[in-house]
């Protein structure tokens, strides 16, 4: 966790930390519906699903519009990639075992900020003319401004009860390097708070009723989290935290909170499509020949061309197991898809 206040960290840091909550505590008052899109995704050939602001009642039938379109304009399965500061958290929570049962992927992933001006802000570019991968994420702002809200990314709150609902997950905070720091100034995209009813409502019950409610609320978000395989540590730190707070949790902490591919998920691609790396595809004899070149270069510069041969063999069993997954995890999602809008017709 990182506080807008806490020592050691750059002016800019500070400002960036304090944008973040400041906008963070306010947006019970926004209004800004979230935005659905099909957008250029992080590798080549790949399309995401873009869920951007404030998560409210009717948001799911959103994504679930663009999908096809995501699916059909993408060379990989649907994923959702989220830039939320909270709202409404019983879509939240449909949204996420929506994810669930079609297997997307959902990422989280923060802005790069550069100046395009310095030497550091050109090798960036010059990097994002060459891969889909370096230009993702990132935001161009020359050092004397200051950037908003909207070039940070967070996953706040109900964002979180989405996030966990992905069978494959992926987290990268906000990155500044136009700060004197060598590596950078780093700004969390995860932070945690209790969730909350709208304040007029919950102002209205008595304590019973405010008690009964929210017992309900906290029971119905512990259980979820449960069932999406989140571990207690994080419902416990969810609820530790006021509504008016953040526990802003730095990716290097939390990526320790949730498994990248759900284990269930992770043995149905095995079964399917077969296992990856050295040891599925070699014979026992050729596993040891491999391990042994590797081990010893010598013995590789020896003979160069039976560890190509080994490594070819290696890369190709890779390669169909990968493109198998795509297409199983793909086939399941169209078809649930169909389902769902038959049963809506």
């Amino acid at each position: 966790m990182q506080d807008a206040g806490s020592t050691g960290q750059s002016d800019m840091t500070k400002y960036l930390l304090q944008v973040l909550l400041v906008s963070a505590l306010t947006f019970l008052n926004s209004a800004s519906a979230v935005e659905v899109s099909v957008v250029e995704g992080r590798f080549s050939g790949e399309k995401y699903i873009s869920v951007t602001g404030r998560i409210e009642d009717g948001d799911l039938r959103k994504i679930v519009a663009v999908s096809p379109q995501a699916l059909l304009e993408s060379s990989g399965p649907l994923t959702l990639v989220l830039n939320s500061k909270g709202g409404r958290v019983s879509e939240a929570i449909k949204i996420g075992k929506w994810a669930r049962e079609l297997m997307v992927t959902v990422y989280v992933h923060g802005s790069t900020l550069y100046n395009p001006d310095t030497p550091r802000g050109k090798q960036i570019e010059d990097a994002a003319k060459k891969s889909q991968e370096q230009r993702f994420g990132n935001v161009p702002i020359r050092r004397d401004l200051k950037p908003s809200e909207y070039d940070l990314v967070s996953c706040y709150s109900a964002c979180v009860l989405i996030f966990y609902g992905g069978v494959q997950r992926y987290t990268a905070d906000n990155w500044d390097t136009r700060g004197k720091r060598p590596d950078g100034d780093v700004i969390p995209v995860i932070g945690l708070h209790r969730p909350y009813f709208e304040q007029s409502q919950f102002a209205s019950l008595n304590p019973t009723e405010a008690k009964l409610a929210y017992k309900n609320l906290e029971k119905d978000v512990r259980g979820y989290l449960a069932e999406m395989g989140a571990p207690v540590s994080v419902s416990e730190r969810m609820f530790s935290k006021a509504s008016n707070q953040i526990d802003l949790v730095s990716d290097e902490e939390f990526r320790k909170l949730y498994q990248s591919r759900e284990s269930f998920y992770d043995e149905w691609l095995i079964a399917k499509c077969g296992a990856m790396g050295p040891q599925a595809a070699l014979t026992a004899s050729e596993f040891f020949e491999y391990a042994d070149l590797m081990k010893k270069p010598s013995a590789a510069s020896a003979t160069p061309q039976r560890l190509d041969e080994l490594r070819l063999k290696i890369g190709r069993n890779n390669h169909r197991s990968l493109k198998c997954r795509s297409e199983a995890t793909s086939q399941h999602q169209l078809r649930l898809l169909r389902q769902f809008e038959s049963s809506a017709g």
